[in-house]
C-alpha cells in the first residue's frame, strides 16, 4: 500500500455519525495482544480511581473499550433547593460500540438534579395531503407516499426519536437507521426533492437532537445558530451540514451521506490488520487539515473522537459533528453553567472543568486520536484529563514516531491550553515538520557519526556560542531541551539524545547537565558506530547517487578512521 492512500473495500457498511452502524459489532476483530505494548503508568486504577502501582491494560485489551460515550452537560435555574442532588447521565439502549458503556468512572457526569426546565408540550401539526407521488420503499421495493407513511414529526414528543419508514416535513423518507447515541440518533433518507429533480443521488443523513438537549432552555436556538456556523465550512476533510430544521417536536440536521467505516472500528481492526506507516499519515494529516480549516474560521468542535471521524471508500478522513459546533464570539451560547457536550475520554481539563471551549481543547483531543493510531492505546489509559494531571501521568513514546513528532504530540497533549498549541494549524506545521536528520537517506547517520569523531579529537562545546542571557522564552525552551534528552538516554534513543542536549547547548554552552548528557549521548553513539554491521551499513549506502561526491568523501574519510 505504499505511496497509495488507503481505500475501503467496497462491501463496508455505510455510516454517518457518531452513532454507531447497527453491524459495527461484527466488523471489529478481536487481535492476539502478545505484541502489543503494555504502558507502566503510575497513577489511579481506570475503574476505582484508586491509588495503583499494577501496569496498565495491554493495548488490545483498552482496544477492545467501548468508545466513550458523549455526555451532556446542562444545568437548570429554576431549582436552585435541588442543587445538591446529582443524578448520572448515561448511555441510553441502543448506544454503539464506540458509544456505549465505558469501563472509565468519567464516562458518567454527576450534573444537577431536578433542576432541568420541564419540557414543552408536543406539537400537533395538520400535514397537508402531500401530491401523489410513487417513492421505493426503503429495502423491499414496495411504494409509499408521504401521507399514507406515518409522519414523524405530527405524533412524536421531545422524548421520542422517529424510526425507519417515517417521512420528515413531507419530504425526507427515513430508511435506514445508522447509529444511536447521547446525542441523538442518525439515519439515512431518501430526499423526495431530489427525486423529483431526477437527482442520481438523492439520498441525505439526518440527524436527529436528542430530546434533552432540545428540551433545555435556549438549545434550540443555540444549536440553530451553531449549526449556521456549521454550514459554512466547505473541507474536503469535514462532512458538509446542509440544513437545520424542526418538524413538530422533532430537531434535526441534514448532511452529506459519508460511503466508509468509523475510524474507531478502523483503530480496534487494527489489533489484526495494523495500520501502515502511509495509513497513519494520511488519515492524520485529514484530521489535522480539516481542524485547522475550522479553527481559522474560528470554529471550535469540542467533542472530537474517532467515532466522529468517518474513513470514506478513498480512504480519506472526514470529520463529523460540526452541527454544534461553537463560535468564539458567542459568549451567551453554550455557556459553561449550562449546555455543552463532551466525551471524557478525549476532553481536556479545561473542558471537563466546563470553562468554554477553545480550538486548543480541540488540540488536546488530536492529540489523544493520534497517540491512540500508534500505539494502539489512549495516552493516559483512558483515565480522565484532570485525574491523569494531579498523578503525573505521562505517555510512553511509540516506536513509530519520529523525534520531530513526539516532540509536537507531547505539546498537544499538555495539560493546560498555555503549554499546547493555540489551534490546529500550529500542531499540523509542527507535526508535519520535516525531520531534517532524514533527508538524503544517511543523513542522521552522517552527522551523528561527524559528531562522535569530533568530540573524542577536541571539545567542540566550547567553540558553541555562549549566551549571556536567557529571556523566559528561551529559558523554557532549554529546560524543555534538557529533560527531552535526559527522557531519550535514559530510554535508550542515543541519537535522539544529542540532538536535545545540541539544541541545549546551543542555548547555554556552559550548562552543566547539558555538557554532562551530551557526553553521555555521544559516548554511546560511539560504541554504535564501532559495529562492523553498521559501518557496513553507512559504507552501503555511500553509493546511492542522491549523496554528493563531497559527502561521500568525508564519510569515507572518518568510516576509515574508526577501523
Amino acid at each position: 500500500m505504499s505511496g497509495e492512500k488507503p481505500g475501503l473495500d467496497d462491501g463496508e457498511k455505510t455510516v454517518i455519525s457518531g452513532g454507531s452502524p447497527a453491524s459495527s459489532a461484527a466488523a471489529e476483530g478481536k487481535g492476539d495482544s502478545s505484541d502489543a505494548p503494555t504502558l507502566l503508568m503510575p497513577g489511579r486504577d481506570a475503574k476505582s480511581g484508586e491509588g495503583s502501582t499494577s501496569p496498565a491494560e495491554d493495548a488490545t485489551r483498552i482496544l477492545e473499550r467501548k468508545e466513550p460515550e458523549t455526555v451532556v452537560l446542562h444545568r437548570g435555574k429554576a431549582d436552585e433547593s435541588a442543587a445538591a442532588a446529582t443524578r448520572m447521565l448515561k448511555p441510553g439502549p441502543g448506544s454503539d460500540a464506540a458509544g456505549g458503556e465505558s469501563k472509565s468512572p468519567a464516562t458518567n457526569v454527576s450534573v444537577p438534579h431536578g433542576s432541568l426546565p420541564a419540557a414543552p408540550p408536543a406539537t400537533s401539526v395538520s400535514v397537508p395531503a402531500a401530491p401523489i407521488m410513487q417513492v421505493p420503499g426503503p429495502r423491499t421495493g414496495q411504494s409509499a407516499t408521504p401521507s399514507s407513511a406515518r409522519t414523524a414529526g405530527s405524533a412524536a414528543n421531545r422524548d421520542e426519536l422517529p424510526k425507519t419508514g417515517d417521512f420528515i416535513k413531507e419530504r425526507f423518507e427515513l430508511v435506514e437507521e445508522l447509529g444511536r447515541g447521547g446525542m441523538g440518533a442518525v439515519f439515512r433518507a431518501r430526499d423526495i426533492r431530489k427525486m423529483e429533480a431526477l437527482d442520481p443521488d438523492p439520498f441525505v443523513a439526518i440527524k436527529f437532537i436528542s430530546g434533552s438537549l432540545i428540551g433545555f432552555e435556549r438549545a434550540f436556538v443555540a444549536l440553530q445558530r451553531e449549526a449556521k456556523n456549521a454550514q459554512s465550512l466547505n473541507h474536503p476533510n469535514i462532512v458538509k451540514v446542509f440544513d437545520f430544521d424542526r418538524d413538530g417536536a422533532l430537531v434535526y440536521l441534514t448532511m452529506e451521506v459519508v460511503e466508509g467505516v468509523p475510524l474507531h472500528t478502523r483503530m480496534r481492526a487494527a489489533a489484526t490488520n495494523p495500520m501502515t506507516a502511509e495509513e497513519r499519515k494520511h488519515l492524520t494529516h485529514g484530521m489535522l487539515a480539516g481542524m485547522s480549516y475550522a479553527h481559522l474560521r474560528d470554529l471550535s468542535h469540542a467533542d472530537l473522537k474517532p467515532s466522529n471521524m468517518m474513513i470514506d471508500r478513498n480512504g480519506d478522513l472526514k470529520i463529523l459533528d460540526f452541527g454544534i459546533a461553537r463560535r468564539r464570539e458567542y459568549d451567551t451560547v453554550f455557556d459553561a453553567d449550562d449546555l455543552f457536550a463532551l466525551t471524557i475520554d478525549y476532553a481536556s481539563p479545561e473542558m471537563l472543568n466546563r470553562q468554554r471551549p477553545t480550538p486548543a481543547d480541540d488540540v488536546y483531543a488530536l492529540g489523544c486520536i493520534i497517540y491512540s493510531m500508534h500505539a494502539g492505546a489512549h495516552p493516559f489509559n483512558h483515565v480522565r484529563a484532570d485525574i491523569a494531571r494531579s498523578d503525573n501521568m505521562r505517555p510512553e513514546r511509540p516506536t513509530s514516531l519520529t523525534r520531530v513528532q513526539w516532540q509536537a504530540l507531547k505539546k498537544a497533549l499538555a495539560f493546560t491550553r498555555e503549554q499546547r498549541f493555540a489551534d490546529a494549524a500550529e500542531f499540523q506545521r509542527a507535526f508535519e515538520a520535516p525531520d531534517w536528520r532524514k533527508i538524503g537517506g544517511i543523513a542522521a547517520a552522517v552527522l551523528s557519526l561527524l559528531l562522535v569523531v569530533a568530540w573524542f579529537a577536541a571539545d567542540p562545546i566550547q567553540s558553541w556560542r555562549t549566551v549571556s542571557g536567557l529571556d523566559a522564552d528561551q529559558a523554557a525552551s532549554l529546560e524543555r531541551s534538557l529533560k527531552d534528552g535526559s527522557e531519550y538516554l535514559a530510554g535508550g534513543y542515543a541519537e535522539d539524545a544529542v540532538y536535545a542536549f545540541a539544541e541545549a547547548l546551543s542555548l547555554d554552552s556552559h550548562n552543566a547537565a547539558g555538557r554532562s548528557g551530551a557526553k553521555s549521548a555521544l559516548s554511546t553513539m560511539r560504541q554504535k558506530m564501532s559495529s562492523a554491521d553498521y559501518r557496513k551499513y553507512l559504507e552501503s549506502q555511500l553509493g546511492e547517487e542522491r549523496n554528493p561526491q563531497w559527502l561521500k568523501d568525508l564519510v569515507g574519510s572518518e568510516l576509515a578512521r574508526l577501523k
